[in-house]
């Protein structure tokens, strides 16, 4: 948020609500032994984030602070953590921007997803489907003698420019690097992340989940041992999608009961 306020110092953000939850879950699930007062604690928790007003929002941070003044971990890492940035996540401020119900990021990690999928090097030449690489520099010189000859003098002017930049480079071009693939037999055991890998290590959210359905099929394991047969029902394991997506259904559940649109 430091970065936005620096370039975009008129900028209004909001912070994503679906990662807060998370956060919230990888922080304080282990303080609750018990599923339905983990439960309790979202609604209770939901409660605040989606206060219309600030005094609800008061209300329900005092409710908060009574029916959980044993925990003392957790209310204090929500209200060192997230509750200094109320104005960033809570309704009772958020719903004075223009967002159009956007409260997570999961639609724009969505569409760049499909962006990423997009290989733009095939509309540079769409008559052809050919890559700028398969060009001779020939070719290339004379498409473009030919079209700057049709651009009006604000497209020459700019193309120009741009010939003028590239031209006048005091260093060297930046061209992808050339993959060397190992020699001999592939390593049949695990593979081990590099320093210059671009694969990131778990979240602690997903750490947190992940030990969760572990202990859950475990469980669910036992369970089906214990009935003599040594299967494990499918209708007791937890399904990932539905572990993934538990707290953002219950965002969802908020949104359309407490959401309003203001313009």
């Amino acid at each position: 948020m430091k970065a936005i306020k620096v370039i975009f110092p008129k900028a209004s953000n909001v912070l994503c609500v679906w990662h807060i939850q998370k956060n919230i879950l990888a922080n304080c699930k282990s303080y609750f032994r018990q599923t339905k007062d983990w439960d309790a604690f979202l609604t209770d928790w939901n409660s605040l984030v989606y206060s219309s007003t600030e005094e609800a929002f008061e209300k329900a941070c005092h409710e908060i602070q009574l029916s959980y003044k044993e925990k003392t971990d957790v209310l204090s890492y929500i209200q060192k953590t997230w509750l200094p940035y109320k104005e960033y996540f809570v309704d009772a401020w958020t719903k004075k921007l223009l967002h159009f119900g956007n409260r997570a990021t999961s639609r724009a990690e969505g569409a760049h997803s499909k962006l990423k999928k997009i290989d733009t090097r095939a509309y540079l030449f769409p008559e052809n489907g050919v890559s700028n690489s398969e060009y001779p520099l020939e070719v290339i010189l004379t498409d473009l003698q030919e079209r700057y000859q049709q651009w009006p003098l604000v497209e020459k002017e700019y193309a120009q420019e741009k010939l003028s930049q590239l031209l006048n480079r005091s260093s060297s071009l930046n061209f992808e690097p050339t993959i060397q693939h190992e020699k001999g037999r592939p390593s049949t055991g695990r593979k081990r992340k590099t320093l210059n890998s671009t694969t990131r290590d778990p979240s602690q959210f997903e750490n947190v989940e992940a030990s969760l359905r572990r202990k859950t099929q475990q469980d669910a394991a036992e369970d089906g041992g214990d009935g003599g047969g040594g299967n494990v029902n499918n209708a007791d394991m937890i399904d990932e999608d539905e572990e993934e997506d538990e707290i953002l259904g219950l965002i969802r559940a908020w949104e359309g009961k407490r959401i309003k649109w203001d313009f």
